[in-house]
């Protein structure tokens, strides 16, 4: 639409047709309705999410969220770098983390019991912070540090949990080599 000052403005039009009670149709009335605050708003909220989409893709530490059934809804990178060397697996969305679990398996005494309770509480709603050590398909030894955090959705309902990692390996090594000597 188009000020009086020759300035132009979104607006949302709304447009119904006018018909009399034999049917017969009339015209057609419509309302327009200045959105410039609602554009700005949603633009605000797209360059906000491309920050953040931005600081996570370039973060060191890995980023996961899985929903109730258990499947991943998204992850960043470095988390499927992380899982592609470890366990040499093309992780893609929506697979199951316990389908993960079973090639971890192979070389871990873990089972599904170890991430069930850690993520049933963040579903309840709590956070929670733990370390892993665990062998890779190479038969290395590597460490992690997680956080598995709670979504809450607008509803104050939780779909989702989010996770946080990074990793440890050579901090743990350090740690060890500090204490022999």
């Amino acid at each position: 639409m188009r000020r009086k000052d020759g300035s132009v403005f979104p607006s949302l039009l709304l447009a119904s047709q006018l018909f009399n009670n034999d049917g017969t149709f009339l015209g057609i009335m419509g309302i327009t309705r200045d959105i410039s605050e609602m554009v700005a708003k949603e633009s605000e909220i797209k360059k906000q999410a491309s920050k953040l989409s931005s600081l996570i893709e370039s973060s060191s530490h890995y980023f996961f969220t899985i929903n109730k059934e258990y499947r991943f809804t998204s992850f960043n990178k470095i988390f499927l770098k992380d899982i592609k060397h470890n366990y040499n697996v093309d992780l893609k969305i929506f697979d199951h983390f316990f389908e993960l679990v079973k090639v971890a398996r192979k070389k871990n005494k873990i089972d599904d019991n170890f991430w069930k309770p850690i993520f049933n509480k963040s579903f309840d709603g709590e956070s929670t912070q733990f370390e892993i050590e665990r062998k890779n398909a190479k038969n290395e030894i590597y460490s992690r540090e997680l956080y598995v955090n709670p979504i809450f959705g607008e509803n104050g309902e939780i779909d989702e949990i989010l996770g946080i990692g990074h990793d440890i390996t050579q901090k743990n090594a350090m740690k060890m080599s500090q204490q022999i000597h």
